[in-house]
């Protein structure tokens, strides 16, 4: 576990490889398994020690287990990182950015900063798994993550919030001028990120911008203000990016109750298909 020799081990004090506190521990409650580390020089190893006490001999002794924690240990950091990042990009996940919004707001709130969310999506992603296959998906999102990550570098935080949606929060966003040079940013990380590709397809998204408290006054109203601002960027010819307006809000909220009204009403067979006769007026024929 540690690569000392056995001559180096022989005779020293466990004091010399546990603090003084996992020692207190370790010889004040035998038999109790306790968590610690083991450490040698610079270098520690989580380990799990339990003392007991021994006859050997016909004497009285005490014995000492080292298990080594390393695989236990990496598998939580990992277990714990899964739960906070994005398996196949390695950027923050839904719930964290999440978590990281509601606390960004909470801080705008008080010292009266403008918060900025960016949300992030893939023009025609779908058909690149359709043409190129998902391997090919995949890898176009991880070349994404990193451009994004890249670009909002010491700026703000970014993260996939699922299959190619992405999205980029700016704590302390400052102005609307500011998060459109961020905005532009990425796009010209992307540009400079398909130059560089020889093989592959190419990055191209929209792009639409929220901020806080202008648009919204808590975190899920200002997603859902990006979210309709990026709408309208789509409408408008994609690989551009829009900022959120009420006027575009009422209008994408009309679109959306026409179109709720329109599976309503297929669910219920309310809609019927009439063939209405056309005729030349001049002839009579039909």
């Amino acid at each position: 576990l540690t690569g000392l020799k056995e001559k180096e081990v022989t005779g020293r004090s466990l004091e010399d490889f546990l603090t003084h506190a996992a020692y207190r521990s370790l010889t004040g409650t035998p038999r109790l398994p306790i968590e610690t580390e083991l450490r040698v020089g610079p270098d520690r190893f989580p380990v799990e020690v339990i003392l007991r006490d021994v006859d050997f001999g016909g004497k009285p002794h005490q014995a000492v287990a080292v298990r080594d924690l390393s695989a236990r240990k990496e598998a939580e950091r990992h277990i714990r990182f899964l739960a906070h990042h994005d398996a196949l990009t390695g950027i923050l996940n839904r719930a964290s950015f999440s978590g990281e919004l509601e606390d960004a707001i909470v801080a705008g709130a008080k010292r009266e900063r403008v918060v900025a969310v960016i949300c992030v999506d893939l023009d025609r992603f779908k058909e690149v798994n359709d043409l190129q296959g998902h391997a090919a998906g995949d890898d176009l999102l991880r070349r994404v993550s990193a451009s994004l990550t890249k670009a909002v570098e010491g700026i703000g935080i970014a993260a996939r919030l699922g299959g190619d949606e992405f999205a980029v929060l700016i704590p302390d966003a400052q102005s609307p001028n500011r998060v459109g040079r961020v905005a532009d940013s990425i796009f010209e990380a992307f540009r400079a990120a398909n130059e560089g590709t020889t093989s592959g397809p190419l990055m191209s998204a929209s792009m639409g911008i929220a901020l806080f408290p202008d648009n919204a006054a808590n975190a899920e109203q200002l997603m859902s203000c990006a979210d309709t601002a990026l709408y309208r960027a789509k409408q408008d010819g994609r690989g551009v990016y829009r900022f959120y307006s009420s006027e575009m809000g009422a209008e994408i909220r009309d679109r959306r109750l026409i179109e709720q009204d329109l599976r309503y009403a297929l669910a219920r067979h309310q809609l019927s298909l009439v063939y209405q006769p056309q005729i030349d007026i001049d002839s009579g024929d039909v």
